[in-house]
Parts: structure tokens; sequence; C-alpha cells
């Protein structure tokens, strides 16, 4: 009886784990988006459709919506869309290194209207 229990725990605990994780996503035909440093403010940058975004914050992986480019810097980052979102605005990065993958949202320069439902991710970047 012992070992059954045991052994349903530890299915339970696997699926219960890879649940957890990241859907794949196939990047083969993604764009590479314009990663850059912006000197002035010592901050990264991320161009997507002709819109620069900088880091808002860190938010949760609930947020992830569609992948839509992947960063030219990296072989493991992948940008996203903000569900609920208007990607003009928000995007998400993900850096996929295996070591405490968490997505960063970023908010497109000049955006000043921040919607509640986003207002607790700011890490106060100050832009």
């Amino acid at each position: 009886m012992k070992k059954t229990v045991s052994f349903l725990l530890l299915v339970v605990l696997v699926f219960a784990l890879s649940a957890c994780g990241l859907r794949k996503v196939d990047t083969s035909d993604l764009p590479a988006l314009e990663v850059a440093v912006n000197e002035e403010l010592g901050r990264v940058e991320i161009t997507y459709n002709g819109i620069v975004y900088r880091p808002f914050g860190a938010c949760d992986k609930a947020l992830i919506g569609d992948a839509i480019g992947l960063r030219s810097d990296t072989d493991t980052g992948i940008v996203y869309t903000v569900k609920g979102y208007d990607a003009d605005e928000w995007i998400i990065d993900m850096l996929t290194t295996g070591l405490m993958d968490n997505p960063a949202l970023w908010k497109a320069v000049g955006l000043t209207d921040i919607p509640e439902g986003l207002k607790q991710y700011d890490a106060e970047y100050g832009f």
C-alpha cells in the first residue's frame, strides 16, 4: 500500500511540475527584434514594428500571450504579446536559461497611461 501511495504522489508531482513550465514555441518563423543599449539612459531597448520598448518590471507567466519575435542579442530570448493588452504598448521578454526564468514586462516609450492591472509590476525604472 505504501508503495502505491508513494508512486501516485510521484506521478502527481511530475505532472504538477510539468504544468509550471512554458509551452514550447516554434521559433522558426519569428523575426529577429532589434535589441540595443540606450547609452544615454544606460538601459536596453527592444524595437518591434518601429516601436521602442523599455523595461517596466518582472511579471507573471500568466500574462504571456503569443510569440512575436526573437531577441537579436541572444539565442534564448523570445518576445511575446501581453494577454489582454495592445502589443503597440506592452510586450513581454522571456529569456530561457534554465535558471530562475522570469518574464519581463516592457512598455512602449512615451506611454504614460499605465493600466490598473499592470501597475503592480512597476519596478520604477523612471521612464
